[in-house]
């Protein structure tokens, strides 16, 4: 298990156990219309889906704010040799649509990939139709890269747009320099992640929790 804590936000990796209430998520209208997979996902192709993913190559938490799971948030098709990868996101719970959690969930993310992880690039595919994913990530960094086909485009971040004093974002970055600390939870059948963390910075604290 890997838990990733912020104040009173919690990225968890996700289990089998989260596998329904992700499939109700990823069929609902207010999700599946920005999706690139358009169709209704059944239970079993939910956990073929699961069983597929290689946990180095993928890391899929849920969003919870203060203990109520509202999202998914993922890293995927991870390059470490490359220094990059893919994120993705989507908030299941409408009523949390539009507030400040998912922002802080991306934010968190975005900070232990630029700066525990130490990559240098983060990509994004993002439907053409949803302007609001489009202005968020613009705004914390991500430019257009190109088109992937009449529907999606491939967006880019770098460490140095993310980290960029000129960032729209930079209130919240002066804010967690001065406030912020970032907990970061392994157990051991999750130890393979240590080698890959870089915890110079006193806001990042590691705690090895038991099975």
């Amino acid at each position: 298990m890997i838990i990733i804590e912020f104040e009173n936000i919690r990225l968890q990796l996700i289990s089998e156990d989260d596998l329904e209430m992700i499939r109700q998520w990823r069929n609902a209208p207010h999700v599946a219309g920005y999706m690139e997979y358009q169709a209704e996902i059944d239970k079993q192709e939910q956990i073929t889906w699961f069983n597929s993913l290689r946990p180095h190559e993928n890391l899929y938490f849920k969003i919870l704010i203060s203990n109520t799971a509202i999202g998914i948030i993922n890293l995927k098709n991870i390059r470490w040799d490359l220094k990059e990868t893919e994120a993705g996101v989507f908030v299941g719970r409408e009523d949390f649509r539009g507030t400040i959690t998912p922002i802080l969930s991306v934010f968190i993310l975005m900070k232990l990939v630029f700066e525990c992880f130490e990559f240098e690039k983060l990509w994004a595919k993002i439907s053409n139709k949803n302007e609001q994913a489009i202005r968020f990530n613009t705004e914390l960094g991500y430019m257009l890269h190109s088109k992937v086909n009449k529907d999606f485009d491939q967006y880019v971040c770098d460490r140095n747009g993310f980290c960029s004093p000129q960032s729209s974002i930079s209130k919240i970055q002066e804010l967690f320099t001065k406030n912020g600390q970032i907990k970061i939870h392994v157990d051991k059948a999750s130890d393979w992640i240590l080698p890959y963390l870089h915890l110079n910075d006193h806001r990042f604290q590691l705690a090895m929790d038991e099975d």
